[in-house]
């Protein structure tokens, strides 16, 4: 189970940052490559105490399908069009030529 320390390591970034961006109110969102499980990975808070992470590959579809976590919370709003645009970048990434 990944937790805010986690995603922070693996973003490089601090997790005071990062815990900033989960408070502040205001919808955040980025993109990195995840060196160690060698896939592209979405990380997206509320600005209201939620936190999730969309992974670009599952157990269920591979490299075609996304895995998403909450990270240390219960709940996380998102729009419908924020969804949209995370998964659309988050599946460009992932069929790059570039992607190894």
């Amino acid at each position: 189970m990944k937790t805010i320390a986690d995603i922070a390591k693996h973003a490089n970034m601090e997790e005071k940052t990062l815990r900033k961006y989960i408070t502040d109110f205001e919808p955040f969102y980025f993109m990195y490559e995840d060196i160690d499980e060698g896939i592209y990975s979405t990380v997206y808070t509320d600005g209201d105490g939620g936190l999730m992470l969309f992974e670009g590959y599952c157990e269920m579809f591979g490299e075609q399908g996304v895995s998403m976590r909450l990270i240390d919370c219960t709940y996380c709003d998102i729009s419908y069009s924020l969804t949209a645009e995370i998964m659309q970048e988050l599946e460009e990434a992932t069929n790059s030529e570039d992607f190894e």
